[in-house]
């Protein structure tokens, strides 16, 4: 064994931490070679992770990452160093983790302990999730992880060349933002999506361009497992605009449809697979009468799930949002969408008072916190006493009342809409106001709130991202927002569940939908699965669909075991090239998986992210380490055509 170390090596040598924590447990480690030999190119790769507590979910998107081939050789090769004073904490300690698990040398499982302090100690907002040793999603690790390395490898602005007259309008927002915000990160997972609003009245098309990291696709609820393309069908199909939301900027119409297109596809495709909604129980005297959770269905694969109404209203054209198949009903949350709704949303769309209009707080969350606590109480005594008449009234004139509702916007709606009256210097509740309505009520409400203080969460987080974002572009520059996870970055955490336990404590109740996706078997492919074809979903028109290119094959899954993202176990499945052969990552236990059950082990009701590797990937030359000429454009930014 020769003496000399390399800057690999030395570097992983730098970031060595004690093993002597206990992993969780899993299956043995794969026997490896005797420390007296390198290791062979075959067998490099295949450590598993030791956990830390809890940290599966962080193992198993390490693992996908890793198997990345070109992201791995890139970060390894030791030319994406930055010389601008940047710390780069998590790109160092990703690289050295990465060393360590590529290493010919290393025999043992590497604690992934540096790479977690360092996501823990940034800006971004996710520092305040990670910490500690809770169980956290593995897919909002995921987006903490390549944010932070994009942020580390991002490349310093180029100045705009002179403008091309031939390009397209796509075609320019693609290279300006290679120009503003490309690094290593955004040339792999980097696509483009188109969003169609059709009006029913003129029938003109209107279109938005964003950027999007991974896909957010719905699961569709079915006893039987489902092909992998039903849902894109489900997240590219045409679906109706509701609820007054959008007019026509034409004819003034505000009746249409919306479906979404893929107009450009990255190298490595992320597709999140939304299988959780969070549902707040609604109060009841017996069990029975408590609804089960709502599941969107199908009764065929290309048939697009039904929403089970009422939807919030829609943002205006320019804001639309790859999550408009996930539904918000009363008594209902679905808070594993990253979804972040537009500022033009009406905040409290879904709240009818009456006379048919909707509920408009417009009010900081502060106020509007105190409003529903309030409303809540007074809902919750009479459900408590419902013979009691002295809770079912309220003086007009009370210093509370009149400080913390009526006397703020939209509060003497929603007392209307809890199902009180005012009369006689009084809001009394109605004789319609029976006990199941005010149980109903109650519990709407609180889903109502959480949903809110989650969307307000959201917004402030993408502010204060957007804003770091612009002050790292040249002086006077504005570039749009970017939407790399189906909305503005998202908020990290768990969503409605953790932000805050709303009247007295209640628990959201959560329903995995469990739907087996499956690919079919192709025995002559090497990896043993057929590829998916994405060219049905490609814009007319499209560079996608110039290209030719639209094949990709699954590359890694990262599965969840379990009813909550937050709870139960993640493991990886990974195809490791260097064997060419399929593994499961458990932790510090790694195992080899037959490439005939691949799909049954990895495409169950669990996979929850998949990453899928463009048909030609393999045979296309590595990534430019350094920004590439101004002529070859390689990102791309929200425009409207």
């Amino acid at each position: 064994m020769t003496n000399s170390v390399s800057a690999e090596e030395a570097l992983a040598a730098n970031l060595l931490v004690s093993v002597g924590d206990k992993s969780t447990e899993a299956p043995a480690p794969l026997p490896l070679p005797p420390s007296s030999g390198l290791i062979p190119e075959e067998k490099r790769g295949l450590l598993g992770l030791r956990n830390l507590g809890n940290t599966c979910y962080l193992n198993s998107a390490v693992q996908c990452l890793s198997q990345t081939t070109q992201l791995r050789e890139a970060l390894l090769g030791g030319h994406l160093d930055h010389s601008d004073g940047r710390t780069c904490a998590v790109l160092t300690a990703f690289r050295g983790l990465l060393s360590q698990l590529w290493s010919p040398h290393s025999e043992e499982a590497p604690a992934p302990r540096n790479l977690k302090a360092a996501i823990c100690s940034g800006t971004s907002g996710a520092e305040s999730i990670f910490a500690g040793y809770d169980q956290q999603d593995a897919q909002e690790l995921l987006q903490a992880l390549l944010e932070a390395l994009h942020g580390d490898l991002l490349r310093k602005p180029v100045e705009a060349p002179a403008e091309d007259p031939e390009l397209s309008g796509d075609d320019k927002c693609w290279r300006q933002a290679q120009q503003r915000d490309s690094s290593l990160v955004s040339d792999l997972f980097q696509g483009q999506l188109c969003s169609e609003v059709h009006c029913a009245g003129c029938t003109a098309t209107e279109q938005t361009l964003e950027l999007f990291w991974s896909l957010p696709v719905p699961v569709p609820s079915a006893a039987g497992p489902l092909p992998l393309e039903s849902t894109l069908e489900a997240f590219c199909a045409e679906e109706p605009l509701e609820h007054g939301g959008w007019r026509c900027t034409r004819c003034g119409a505000q009746s249409g449809s919306k479906s979404f297109r893929l107009w450009r596809l990255p190298p490595v495709l992320q597709l999140h697979l939304k299988r959780f909604q969070w549902r707040s129980p609604l109060p009841s005297s017996t069990p029975s009468e408590t609804p089960p959770p709502k599941v969107p269905k199908v009764a065929a694969p290309q048939e697009v799930p039904k929403i089970a109404a009422p939807r919030p209203a829609l943002p205006e054209v320019k804001e639309s949002r790859p999550e408009a198949h996930e539904s918000v009903v009363p008594g209902e949350i679905a808070t594993n969408n990253n979804s972040n709704n537009s500022n033009t949303r009406n905040p409290s769309a879904g709240l009818v008072v009456p006379g048919g209009k909707m509920l408009d707080l417009a009010l900081p969350w502060d106020q509007q916190e105190r409003m529903f606590n309030l409303v809540v109480g007074i809902l919750q005594r009479i459900r408590d006493s419902p013979d009691d008449p002295k809770f079912r009234s309220v003086s007009s004139s009370s210093e509370k009342l009149r400080r913390e509702l009526l006397d703020l916007r939209g509060g003497a709606d929603l007392l209307l809409w809890a199902g009180f009256r005012e009369a006689e210097g009084r809001y009394q509740a109605g004789g319609d106001l029976t006990a199941d309505l005010v149980g109903s009520r109650h519990a709407e409400l609180l889903a109502h709130a959480l949903a809110e203080r989650d969307r307000i969460f959201r917004k402030e987080r993408d502010a204060r991202i957007e804003a770091a974002r612009l002050r790292e572009l040249p002086t006077g520059d504005t570039g749009p927002h970017l939407r790399r996870w189906g909305g503005l970055l998202p908020g990290f955490g768990r969503g409605a569940q953790r932000l805050f336990s709303f009247g007295g404590g209640r628990n959201l109740e959560c329903s995995k939908v469990e739907t087996r996706l499956t690919l079919e078997p192709d025995d002559s492919r090497p990896r043993g699965l057929a590829p998916l074809g994405l060219g049905r979903w490609l814009g007319s028109g499209s560079p996608g669909a110039r290209s030719q290119v639209s094949e990709y094959e699954l590359a890694a899954v990262v599965q969840h075991i379990g009813q909550t993202p937050f709870s139960g176990h993640y493991v990886a499945f990974c195809w490791h090239e260097p064997s060419r052969a399929w593994f499961r990552f458990d932790d510090a236990g790694v195992r080899q998986v037959e490439t005939k059950q691949i799909a049954d082990e990895a495409l169950t009701g669990g996979a929850y992210v998949l990453f899928l590797e463009r048909v030609s990937f393999s045979s296309e030359p590595p990534l430019e380490t350094e920004p590439p000429p101004e002529s070859e454009p390689r990102g791309s930014q929200r425009t409207s055509l």
